[in-house]
């Protein structure tokens, strides 16, 4: 349960990171960068990126059965290729994929 907690908790830091990220301006002084607009599958990547980095940064992380996510603060507008992106890393770690909240993670035992 500690894992499962712990997981999540990385989710959370997950999302608020790529949340605030969003709410900075463009380098340039513009709101979005020149050129054709992000797709779903190219936000999607973003968020695992994130995920990756931050899977690697915490080597507690890195056992257990479970890898919790809470994507209810994700901000796109098709969580379908996120969560095929998820499903893999997790099943690539041998982990079985729970996209959920905490409550509802704590609720279901």
């Amino acid at each position: 349960m500690r894992r499962t907690l712990i997981a999540i908790l990385v989710g959370a830091c997950l999302a608020t990171s790529l949340v605030a990220c969003a709410k900075v301006p463009y380098a340039g002084g513009r709101h979005q960068p020149a050129g054709p607009a992000a797709t779903a599958e190219d936000q999607a990547h973003a968020y695992v990126v994130v995920l990756e980095a931050l899977y690697g940064e915490d080597t507690g992380l890195n056992g257990g059965t479970y890898l919790a996510l809470d994507l209810t603060q994700v901000r796109l507008t098709d969580t379908a290729p996120l969560e095929a992106l998820a499903r893999s890393f997790a099943e690539d770690r041998g982990y079985t994929l729970l996209l959920d909240t905490l409550d509802g993670l704590e609720s279901e035992g």
